[in-house]
C-alpha cells in the first residue's frame, strides 16, 4: 500500500494542520523507493537538524505511545 507524504509539526506522528498561514511543517515523510526519506524544514541550520532528529524518531518509534518521565541535561 502506497503512503501519501505527511506534514508533520512535532515528532508527534500527528499529521499537522497549519494553525496559522505562516507555520511551516517541522519535516515531511516522503514515499521512496529506498528504505525511507523525508525533508526536514528550519528557520535555522540548528532548526532544520532538530527537525530531522524528530522526523528519524518518529520513524523508529510511534510518538504517541511515548510519554517524557525524566529529563536529563547533557553538556558537551
Amino acid at each position: 500500500m502506497k503512503k501519501e507524504p505527511a506534514d508533520f509539526r512535532t515528532g508527534s506522528g500527528r499529521v499537522s494542520s497549519r494553525a496559522r498561514p505562516n507555520d511551516k511543517p517541522a519535516f515531511r515523510i516522503l514515499d521512496h523507493p529506498a528504505d525511507v526519506g523525508f525533508e526536514a524544514f528550519g528557520s535555522s541550520r540548528k532548526e532544520a537538524f532538530e527537525n530531522a532528529a524528530r522526523a528519524m524518531f518518529h520513524l523508529i518509534v510511534d510518538m504517541d505511545s511515548v510519554e517524557p518521565r525524566e529529563q536529563v541535561f547533557i553538556e558537551v
